[in-house]
């Protein structure tokens, strides 16, 4: 500098051999301490205030220049901005402070100059202007993406969307226009709630995946990165909005217990209090982390280095604050409605707690994915993409499978016309923390025989099946063999309920047949 009351210093550099593939370029600049004056020479001076932490307001005009034959630079427009950084106590080097960020166009060449404006004021305000010597410890470095992990992106990003395309394709069909989708009389059944949802999200994990990535990388726009920005977001706030709509059921029927059980009228009518929560957050996530990327990529259009952190500090600090909150409140809620939904853990089939378990571990990828940036255009490491994207295809492809329409004829999601004692039976449950099965809980051969004499709902869903035989036979009256059998008498029938020995051996079974025959020969039927 020329003196430390006026010292202006510029710091620039060239970056060469950038394509598309780099997808974008980020600068940051990082400051040394001032020396002391005192000292023999500049390179023996010692570091101004080195045992306290000191903040350096930083006044600096940053411009691009871009070059498409790496020779003859078209000069940018130079942006003007004012921030700070955090100079630490025992440290030469203060923070580093990040003064761009840009798409990469098609130039072959890029010429990054940032000058620094009476940089050495607010040291001189603090110690005075006899004890510093007129320089400044100034570099600037220039960040971008690796070509070789774009062609790595490129490659997963497709073998998911293609993945994805044909699972949603294939879903939706069975789905819709399957033989589950109509019953017996060729009358279209009503979808249950959660294959809705899972629909929902297989379709709209396609765009999460970004098939117009090979688009946006060659020719990067504001388009681009908005449309990449909405499908991100609408997935991800679909997914967490899933996560509380599906345990908060699975705490509802865990509720009384064995009796695990809700009917897809009693899902529909859910009330105000079970929707207003989920739909607030949805509003708010989607909102907030939509808004706040797209008015930072629309002001960098003509501003590179804009940050909302530089030019509204107390907003941005709101912001934060805001953010931070919701999802506190979001992560709570999450895991009260897990924890009442696991309330009858040790009944549960193995099945259930490997995919509750399996639901919690995708939770926790996410979520830290979405706190580490992991699905913004910034890189991250390659092992970590994979992670990231990866639990989020692999949960959603398993969704697929679990919600699976029922293969019977006339029968969508395990609901159908069930024959003789079809009526006495509850409707189909798709909805429990599995997602699906006649067994999510063991019961007791009492608990069906009850339901089936009084006429009320069984407590887990029994399967009936029309016989022609007596089930059990003698061994099954004397109540030897491998489980006891009772017979009730229902609306001109019989309901055999057979109860396998052990816990969690398979639960109830039961089947319906018609009333025996006369005894003609004097052995018992």
């Amino acid at each position: 500098c020329g003196s430390v009351d006026s010292c202006n210093v510029t710091r620039s550099g060239v970056v060469r051999g950038l394509t598309p593939l780099n997808q974008f370029m980020s600068a940051s600049l990082r400051l040394e301490r001032p020396l002391r004056s005192d000292a023999a020479s500049p390179g023996d001076g010692k570091p101004l205030l080195l045992n306290t932490d000191f903040v350096w307001n930083v006044a600096y005009t940053i411009r691009v220049d871009e070059s498409e034959d790496g020779a003859n630079f078209v000069a940018g427009n130079a942006m003007p901005h004012v921030t700070s950084t955090m100079c630490r106590a025992a440290s030469t080097t203060c923070d580093r402070l990040r003064v761009l960020y840009t798409p990469l166009s098609a130039a072959k060449a890029y010429r990054v100059s940032v000058t620094l404006t009476d940089a050495l004021r607010p040291w001189v305000d603090a110690v005075g202007n006899d004890k510093i010597q007129p320089q400044v410890g100034v570099g600037l470095g220039v960040v971008y993406i690796d070509s070789g992990y774009t062609t790595f992106q490129l490659g997963w990003r497709y073998f998911f969307v293609t993945a994805t395309f044909l699972i949603a394709l294939a879903y939706t069909i069975v789905l819709f226009c399957g033989p589950a989708s109509k019953d017996a009389s060729g009358r279209r059944l009503t979808t249950p709630m959660e294959q809705r949802w899972v629909a929902s999200l297989v379709i709209l994990l396609v765009f999460f995946n970004d098939p117009f990535f090979a688009i946006a990388v060659s020719t990067p726009s504001l388009n681009a990165s908005a449309f990449s920005a909405v499908t991100t977001v609408a997935f991800l706030t679909a997914l967490l909005t899933y996560w509380l709509v599906h345990f908060h059921i699975a705490a509802l029927q865990s509720e009384v217990g064995p009796h695990w059980h809700m009917t897809q009228t009693e899902m529909n009518n859910l009330g105000l209090c079970f929707w207003i929560p989920k739909v607030v957050f949805a509003t708010l996530f989607f909102v907030v982390a939509l808004s706040l990327y797209l008015w930072t990529r629309y002001q960098q259009l003509t501003d590179p280095g804009y940050s909302l952190m530089e030019t509204q500090a107390a907003i941005a600090d709101y912001f934060l604050g805001f953010v931070y909150a919701v999802a506190a409140v979001y992560l709570l809620y999450l895991f009260a409605l897990l924890v009442l939904a696991c309330r009858q853990w040790r009944r549960m089939r193995l099945g259930n707690r490997f995919f509750v378990l399996f639901t919690i571990a995708a939770a926790i990828i996410l979520v830290i994915g979405i706190f580490l940036d992991a699905f913004t255009p910034l890189r991250i490491h390659t092992a970590s993409f994979l992670v990231m994207y990866g639990a989020a295809n692999f949960y959603v492809w398993a969704l697929v499978f679990v919600y699976l329409p029922d293969k019977v004829s006339g029968v969508a999601g395990g609901r159908g016309d069930l024959g003789v004692a079809a009526a006495s039976l509850p409707p189909a449950d798709t909805t429990g923390v599995m997602g699906g099965g006649d067994d999510d809980l063991d019961v007791s051969a009492d608990d069906v025989v009850m339901a089936a004499a009084t006429g009320a709902a069984a407590p887990t869903r029994p399967v009936a099946r029309p016989t022609t035989a007596v089930a059990g036979g003698d061994d099954a009256a004397s109540g030897s063999g491998g489980g006891a059998t009772s017979g009730v008498e229902v609306g001109g029938g019989t309901f055999v309920v057979e109860e396998e020995d052990g816990f969690g051996g398979g639960g109830v079974s039961v089947a319906a047949k018609p009333p025996p025959k006369p005894i003609t020969s004097g052995k018992s039927d």
